[in-house]
């Protein structure tokens, strides 16, 4: 985020004040609850964290002159606080930390919702799979609606969910033609999981996990088509034994027939 848009976003000027910045976001955090108006207390709070961030860096990297004193050291420099924050007393301190606080439980509770419904939608997602899976039939609708862009997200936001897909498709016999469009898909997932993360500058991810999800849908289809080759040729002989039964069966009906017509042309 750039720097004019972070203090754009906490409205006031650029500083590296830090109790300016704590005042900036205590009034604005009271304006914008994080439960009410989620996106735009996330804006801010990134907004934050960034001011201090610099604030923090811009106080480590500044190196007072020292002044030598005639004791030989250097003379402690008098920080002079801005007039807007000097009337800012110990109880107003301590109303900020008891603002941050509350906050802060406000963030961590609001983080907690979110994984939960974030628990509830995967449990959906697969639960919707394995419905398909079960089926056993093509249904390119149904998978189309199961890889919509969020799902896709969902996957990607966690290695245990993409992994559970992988132990999905291990489960059930693959159609041929769900086959090919979930390595479609899948592709698909590899190209974009690979790019956002080189867009991130972030080597980490979960193409393990996506390459495990391919690798559990091939097996599975490579063992329904042995089983279905066996099927075909337990079938074939069995085909092929009802023949000669019947064939036996006809000759037979055929000499009894010769036989009884040789008995009536005798007598």
């Amino acid at each position: 985020m750039a720097r004019e848009d972070i203090f754009r976003l906490l409205e006031i000027e650029p500083t590296d004040d830090k109790k300016a910045i704590k005042k900036a976001y205590a009034r604005l955090v009271r304006q914008y609850h994080p439960e009410e108006q989620p996106e735009k207390w996330k804006e801010i709070h990134d907004a934050y964290e960034a001011a201090l961030a610099m604030a923090e860096h811009f106080s480590q990297a500044v190196i007072t002159p020292a002044k030598e004193s005639g004791s030989g050291l250097p003379e402690t420099e008098t920080v002079v606080e801005s007039p807007e924050l000097a009337g800012i007393n110990s109880d107003g301190a301590e109303e900020l930390d008891s603002l941050f606080e509350t906050v802060g439980e406000l963030s961590a509770r609001q983080r907690e919702v979110r994984r939960e419904e974030q628990r509830q939608a995967a449990e959906k997602l697969m639960q919707d799979i394995q419905e398909l899976l079960a089926d056993g039939l093509f249904d390119p609708v149904g998978w189309e609606e199961v890889f919509r862009p969020d799902n896709i997200e969902l996957l990607l936001s966690n290695k245990e969910y993409m992994h559970r897909f992988g132990d999905c498709l291990a489960k059930y016999k693959i159609h041929a033609k769900t086959w090919q469009l979930l390595k479609e898909k899948l592709d698909e997932i590899s190209q974009y999981h690979r790019s956002r993360s080189e867009a991130e500058e972030n080597g980490s991810g979960i193409q393990g996990e996506i390459d495990y999800a391919e690798r559990k849908m091939n097996a599975a289809r490579y063992a329904n088509v042995g089983k279905q080759a066996k099927a075909d040729v337990a079938s074939g002989k069995r085909k092929r034994l009802l023949y000669a039964i019947a064939g036996v069966m006809a000759g037979v009906v055929i000499m009894t027939f010769a036989l009884i017509a040789v008995l009536a042309l005798m007598y």
